[in-house]
């Protein structure tokens, strides 16, 4: 339903109560991972140095923080959909923020790496992409993927925004204060935005999704969207097992990739000025793929849209194996990262229209741990593959049979009945 707000003789339509959410969810999802996954880099040359530790050890806090986020994924999941979602974003706010003040004040390694799986990490995750795609996909369904797409845009601008802040903190404070702030900021302004704005459904407050005057015809999508299904249940489900391999695979191979770009680029002689707009340009792309393939799966067949999504992984696989010229790479990376900017949007679309907002959270929980696995594999394969033979062709090798993998399984999805 929407309402008009008179001002004078002015009629101004007002915006559905659902793009408001998404508004809020977009913030939450920035602070989640531009706070962590971009940011992480920025502190650990300087906590390194002052702790004793190797980069090696310095970067395995990234890792302990994924599976904090992965092995809390399952239980975030369940908790979304049997209370309220702003309960859960605001309890993980807390738990970030003290997350990154038991680090701060941390003089120890072992208490360190507890806050980093105990704290951060399930913090993390309670206010990130699993939450906020659970309350969307339920305040949307005609307009799911756009406004799916809208959210997941956070959190890539969370990169773009957030880190420059940070290393701007970083020039006048110390990496304890700087995480200090960081934690403080995220505790008072994510928990008071999510108290204030979020809703767990339209039906909460008398609305229906999309602010449709009354209630969608029950058509299948509808008829999933009203199911419950129970975690054996969905392990047991073919959709949801080659939704899983088709996304983790993808979702690894890409940020193995990413990862290692600047040391793939300075390898080609290519300055670290240059190497870093690399890094930028895909950030960017991913903004743009986020906001329009995401709409654009609210009017295409969303099996299709995600296969042709992962084989620009593969074509990507393959420009990186020759060493084009750097603007030939340059205009890879751009094309690239619009199409894998969608691919976020496009699978949160493809749960809920196979699975439904019933039992949404319950299915992403269960995928998110199987898409952390992957990508901590992924990471680290790329990274010895390095280290054995001083280059990533064989890794870009593995990668795009792994890719073939995914198109298969994504080929291997039911097809969806229409009414």
């Amino acid at each position: 339903m929407h309402y008009q707000a008179r001002t004078g003789w002015l009629q101004v339509p007002a915006v559905f109560r659902g793009w408001g959410i998404v508004a809020s969810l977009f913030v939450s999802e920035m602070f989640a991972v531009g706070c962590t996954a971009y940011a992480f880099g920025l502190y650990v040359v300087p906590a390194s140095e002052e702790l004793g530790l190797s980069r090696a050890s310095a970067n395995s806090g990234l890792i302990l923080l994924m599976v904090g986020m992965g092995v809390a994924s399952p239980i975030l999941g369940k908790l979304l959909d049997r209370f309220p979602a702003r309960n859960v974003i605001v309890i993980g706010a807390m738990m970030l923020g003290a997350g990154f003040a038991v680090i701060a004040l941390s003089e120890t390694l072992w208490l360190l790496a507890v806050s980093l799986f105990l704290l951060a990490g399930p913090g993390a995750a309670a206010i990130g992409p699993l939450t906020a795609s659970t309350v969307i996909s339920r305040w949307f369904t005609l307009h799911r993927g756009k406004a799916l797409g809208v959210g997941a845009a956070g959190t890539s601008l969370g990169g773009a925004m957030l880190v420059p802040l940070i290393a701007l903190s970083l020039d006048y404070l110390t990496w304890r204060e700087t995480l200090l702030l960081q934690g403080g900021v995220i505790t008072l302004l994510v928990s008071f935005i999510a108290w204030r704005t979020v809703v767990s459904r339209p039906q909460d407050i008398g609305l229906h999704p999309d602010g449709a005057d009354a209630p969608a015809r029950v058509d299948h999508c509808a008829q999933a969207d009203m199911k419950r299904w129970s975690p054996r249940e969905l392990l047991r489900s073919r959709d949801f097992w080659c939704l899983s391999v088709a996304v983790s695979i993808t979702f690894g191979v890409s940020q193995a990739i990413l990862v290692s770009l600047v040391p793939y680029a300075s390898d080609m002689d290519i300055s670290p000025q240059k190497a870093s707009f690399l890094v930028s340009v895909s950030a960017f792309s991913s903004i743009i793929g986020k906001l329009a393939v995401g709409a654009l799966s609210d009017h295409m067949n969303k099996k299709i849209l995600m296969f042709v999504i992962i084989s620009f992984v593969f074509i990507k696989l393959g420009a990186l194996y020759v060493q084009p010229d750097y603007m030939v790479l340059l205009m890879v990376l751009v094309v690239s990262g619009i199409a894998l900017g969608g691919e976020l949007p496009v699978w949160a679309a493809l749960v809920a229209e196979r699975f439904g907002a019933a039992s949404y959270g319950t299915t992403m929980g269960l995928m998110t741990l199987i898409n952390t696995v992957v990508n901590i594999a992924a990471l680290r394969f790329i990274g010895d593959v390095y280290d054995r033979t001083g280059g990533y062709d064989l890794a870009f090798q593995v990668f795009a049979l792994t890719i073939v993998v995914a198109l298969v399984a994504t080929a291997c999805m039911t097809k969806v009945r229409k009414a």
